[in-house]
């Protein structure tokens, strides 16, 4: 009896354990099941972050490729900048050079202009025994006060351009 009362008493019990067992087996399973929810979020929300490091990345190196452009550019512009000063200094340099030609021409003309006087073209004119040689004379006399009046023009002019190309000089410096 003793065995009986203790085999009705296991039996009940077996099957609370079996209910028991599958009860804790389905906790069990819905724990496994949040948590591979859970890292499923989390290994999507990694692979977001991931993109996102590799979308900034990816800007990054644009941004990287697009500034070394830049510089390529800045560094040509340096070039021609620099070969532009240079010519501009020899063009400068040259001006001068024909700035004191003009000037010294000049002042030799005028020391002689000074010296002769104005009665230098009247005798000029006078000792025409001819009209042919009068008419010459004076085509003469003419044409150097022209030249006279075109080559101080010259010098001017000369002076004006060498002047802007000083102020070019100094601008592209800068």
């Amino acid at each position: 009896m003793v065995a009986t009362a203790l085999l009705a008493q296991e039996a009940p019990n077996t099957s609370e354990t079996s209910e028991d067992s599958e009860e804790i087996t389905l906790q069990k399973l819905e724990t496994i099941q949040k948590e591979i929810a859970a890292l499923r979020a989390e290994a999507n929300r990694l692979n977001t972050q991931e993109n996102s490091i590799l979308a900034q990345l990816a800007q990054f190196e644009v941004e990287y490729k697009m500034k070394t452009h830049e510089i390529e550019l800045l560094e040509l512009r340096q070039t021609k900048t620099e070969g532009d000063i240079q010519n501009l200094q020899a063009e400068y340099q040259q001006m001068e050079k024909n700035l004191q030609k003009q000037k010294e021409y000049l002042t030799r003309r005028l020391v002689e202009a000074y010296k002769l006087g104005q009665l230098n073209y009247l005798k000029l004119l006078l000792r025409a025994n001819q009209s042919a040689d009068l008419l010459r004379s004076y085509q003469y006399i003419a044409y150097l006060a022209k030249d006279d009046s075109r080559k101080v023009q010259n010098f001017r002019a000369s002076m004006v351009d060498l002047e802007q190309t000083r102020l070019r000089l100094e601008q592209e410096k800068r």
